[in-house]
């Protein structure tokens, strides 16, 4: 629950938001000034921290007690003397990227749920028979989630009877779970994806997305064996079969922006965050046909729905603040890249993903130990090629949101779903994330194993 905020207070953290969007776009625009950039940066930087204070009162409590934790390992770090001020700055600096990127993604899930072709689809899974709605609804909150993330669970709620009871309405949200939070192992429209490329900015969309699809399909294929319908509906077909019939209206739309977005990242000197905050808004743009009327209205949801994205900024700005610091701590990051460096690449990469996973089963949001990790293991030479580290950390990312009391797709889900939290938690899905995780450490070992081989 959010605690009441003065209206002042509410308008002045709104726009504060809109300028760091602003400024963001402008330092991407200036990217080849660096001077200029570095120059107005730390402007920005201390920017975005007084926004994460001054929102402190809208912040759940949850996202409180993770920044909390966060706040005084840092300040452990620097009482310590390993780490400075400029180190702070630095953080933050770098986690000013997603001031940007926030607010992009939440324009382009108001532009895409202004389609005509996304509302057909709804529709579609709306009507879905009853017996192939869970495979359904998996399909199409990884479809739908891909692009619009938790926005996916709201379209997916409704497929679910106005009368269902308890047990119903656990198994739908667990299987919404299920398909929108393996999104993240290859959609570059999720903070998860950001977060890597901000650490391995020589990753490109074209290498990892791929990877991601890899596993994110055959972790598909297992949720429909394992959780699907068995039978046929009246007409003969499968389950999956009808879900995937209902996503062939979107289908060809999330192709071209998918392309896109990986082709400007590959043609331009950009990295995959500032494409997609670059890109982004013309696209919207584009497919509102210019029209004022349509323009106004995502953009007035876009203004609202910023105000959902405090607890997600503020984790991030945590995140890689810590992380800034604990990079300078050369034991710990030694120790870390020469323990991933001394074992076998399967066990280096299943033990890394579990760093990940594992903290979010004690409600430690796993963006903090994924940002921790990533700092140590790219401060120096470390064995695990740069597209499998990224894929490590994206699987630890999806595998822990899926099934964490920290993670907003769980309180997302609960709310909408009327379940509880850790209903959400404690469930199938716990041993469907260890079954991702082993997947996911499979292609990554192979992977690992053919660059080795043939760099």
């Amino acid at each position: 629950m959010t605690h009441p905020v003065p209206s002042p207070l509410y308008r002045i953290a709104k726009l504060l938001f809109l300028g760091l969007w602003f400024l963001e776009v402008l330092f991407v625009v200036l990217k080849p000034a660096p001077e200029l950039v570095a120059m107005i940066r730390p402007v920005g930087a201390y920017g975005l921290l007084l926004l994460a204070v001054i929102t402190i009162p809208i912040a759940r409590r949850a996202t409180l007690l993770v920044t909390g934790v966060a706040v005084m390992l840092g300040a452990v770090i620097m009482l310590y003397g390993v780490a400075d001020r400029t180190d702070v700055e630095a953080g933050l600096a770098q986690a000013l990227l997603f001031a940007g990127f926030l607010p992009t993604l939440h324009m382009l899930r108001a532009t895409a749920q202004a389609q005509s072709r996304v509302r057909l689809s709804q529709r579609r899974f709306a009507h879905l028979p009853t017996g192939s709605r869970r495979d359904g609804i998996t399909l199409g909150a990884h479809a739908f989630g891909s692009v619009l993330n938790t926005g996916s669970f709201p379209v997916m709620a409704a497929v679910m009877r106005a009368d269902a009871d308890d047990e119903e309405r656990r198994q739908f949200a667990l299987a919404s779970l299920r398909g929108m939070n393996l999104a993240p192992l290859w959609s570059p429209f999720f903070v998860a994806m950001a977060l890597s490329s901000a650490y391995l900015p020589g990753v490109s969309l074209l290498a990892i997305m791929p990877v991601g699809l890899v596993i994110a399909s055959v972790c598909l294929v297992l949720s429909v064996l394992w959780f699907g319908s068995r039978g046929r509906t009246a007409t003969g077909e499968l389950g999956w079969m009808i879900g995937i019939r209902a996503l062939q209206p979107i289908a060809l739309g999330l192709a071209v922006l998918g392309l896109t977005v990986v082709s400007l990242a590959a043609v331009t000197p950009l990295g995959s965050l500032e494409t997609i905050i670059i890109a982004v808004p013309p696209l919207c743009l584009l497919l509102l046909g210019f029209k004022k009327p349509a323009i106004y209205k995502v953009w007035r949801i876009t203004t609202a729905r910023m105000d959902q994205s405090y607890d997600d900024l503020m984790i991030v700005v945590a995140a890689i603040t810590i992380a800034s610091l604990a990079g300078q701590v050369d034991v710990a990051a030694d120790l870390i890249r020469q323990g991933v460096s001394t074992v076998p690449a399967p066990i280096a990469i299943g033990g890394l993903i579990m760093a990940c996973f594992l903290p979010a089963m004690i409600g430690i949001h796993p963006m903090i130990p994924t940002a921790i990790l990533l700092a140590a293991l790219t401060t120096g030479p470390q064995p695990l090629a740069d597209v499998v580290l990224m894929g490590v950390a994206l699987t630890g990312w999806s595998a822990g949101t899926m099934c964490s009391v920290s993670s907003m797709s769980v309180v997302v889900c609960s709310g909408l779903f009327r379940v509880p939290a850790w209903r959400l938690m404690v469930s199938a899905n716990m041993g469907f994330a260890l079954a991702v995780i082993s997947i996911a450490t499979l292609v990554l070992s192979a992977l690992q194993f053919l660059l080795t081989q043939f760099p």
